[in-house]
């Protein structure tokens, strides 16, 4: 387990370079705007500029130099996607990095939620693909990279035989976001061909794979995912759940809703705390009023998608899944530590505190099939949180940049 802490702190800087490295090639930044960011404020759009203020600490991955970039794509289509070829040596790998969302190519690809089944994707690549699904859009930027590499930059003489350029170096396959999910995909791909690569996902989507693919990938894929990332937990099913709730908590609501909207929170100088201002806003479910005009139009509303809804496999994040969540010391807790005593206990005050620990644990693929609304759970997405949280893990654990003392351990992961 203190591999994969290592591992993980090593490549989220791979997965978080490419965006640099992408936009240097499209010429959006160059490298001296990029180290002189505060320059360029009043005409780069705001996602450039997040992704160029990562990059002014990140281009320069510790032990990797401009050198080691073996080949650099920058094709972008709602089927392309950019991604580098690094030798990473203190890692001993040849990493194949890939971007996430940017672009409304990227947001388009991200929306193709139709499951697509893989079985002609399986036997053209050596694994069961009869029954396994995958996100549609993933599927279609895996066949072109897969493509791509084989036509601009052949892996097999950079890793196999006896002229190996890298011999003894591992495969490694990475990617943050959509990014991830690609990652994941073309790792199952190239695993006829490189039994040994592995793959580090960065905040995958919960749309990825379906279960049964997901934990045949668990020996080979590890998924990082912090705390309540909305990502890790975008599905059609987490959408419509989500939505059902807000439908349920409207149906749920026993006072006047001009004093939901006009009074809030606050009460004689104080404000009420959350928890108690819901009992006294909101029935128990069990409590809800099925005469209500509203309740009887949402029951037909439910009956109605019941009968017309598709039934297509739920999708999840891919692999084993590591999740790096938010800890607190509560009393009467019930004790355990949060991380190898079972999951964290929800609590109201998490949200108003700074600078909370986090730790890790091995999440279940199903802790993520609900969407939850945190003050976070869009900054728990962003590159530089995951690296920072993984690094302070790392650090803790006694470890030192480049992480690279567990390369001793066995990389093989058991599902």
């Amino acid at each position: 387990q203190l591999l994969v802490i290592a591992e993980g702190a090593r490549f989220i800087h791979h997965a978080e370079a490419i965006y640099f490295w992408a936009a240097v090639k499209e010429r959006r930044i160059t490298p001296r705007i990029a180290r002189r960011i505060k320059e360029v404020q009043s005409t780069a759009d705001s996602l450039l500029l997040d992704r160029a203020r990562q990059a002014t600490g990140l281009a320069s991955i510790p032990g990797v130099n401009p050198r080691d970039l073996l080949y650099i794509q920058n094709s972008q289509s709602i089927t392309k996607t950019p991604y580098v070829v690094v030798v990473d040596h203190e890692w001993r790998s040849v990493v194949v990095s890939i971007r996430g969302s940017v672009s409304l190519e990227d947001l388009l690809t991200d929306l193709s939620l139709r499951p697509a089944e893989l079985d002609d994707a399986g036997e053209l690549h050596g694994f069961q693909g009869k029954g396994r699904y995958c996100h549609r859009g993933v599927l279609s930027r895996v066949n072109w990279i897969y493509k791509d590499l084989q036509e601009n930059c052949n892996l097999h003489p950079l890793l196999e035989g006896e002229h190996a350029k890298f011999e003894g170096y591992r495969l490694r396959i990475t990617g943050h976001s959509l990014g991830a999910a690609v990652a994941s995909l073309l790792t199952l791909f190239l695993r006829d061909e490189f039994p040994q690569v592995r793959c580090l996902a960065f905040s995958p989507p919960g749309c990825t794979v379906c279960g049964k693919l997901s934990a045949e990938m668990g020996s080979f894929v590890t998924s990082y995912i912090l705390d309540t990332d909305v990502i890790g937990r975008t599905s059609m099913e987490a959408f419509l759940g989500l939505r059902d709730e807000l439908l349920e908590m409207v149906a749920r609501i026993k006072i006047p809703k001009y004093k939901l909207l006009s009074a809030g929170r606050k009460e004689k100088g104080r404000v009420v705390p959350l928890d108690e201002y819901n009992r006294r806003a909101l029935c128990a479910s069990s409590e809800i009023d099925h005469t209500n005009e509203y309740v009887k139009k949402l029951d037909k509303f439910y009956e109605f998608e019941k009968a017309s809804r598709q039934n297509f496999p739920k999708l999840y994040p891919p692999g084993r899944i590591i999740q790096l969540f938010r800890t607190i010391n509560l009393p009467n807790s019930g004790g355990g530590c949060g991380c190898c005593c079972g999951a964290p206990q929800a609590d109201s005050r998490v949200d108003q505190l700074e600078d909370i620990p986090y730790t890790a644990r091995w999440a279940e693929r199903e802790d993520f099939s609900r969407m939850i609304l945190s003050s976070h759970f869009l900054s728990d997405h962003e590159t530089a949180n995951v690296k920072g949280q993984l690094h302070l893990l790392a650090e803790q654990a006694g470890l030192k940049e480049p992480w690279s003392e567990v390369l001793g351990f066995d990389l093989e992961v058991e599902a």
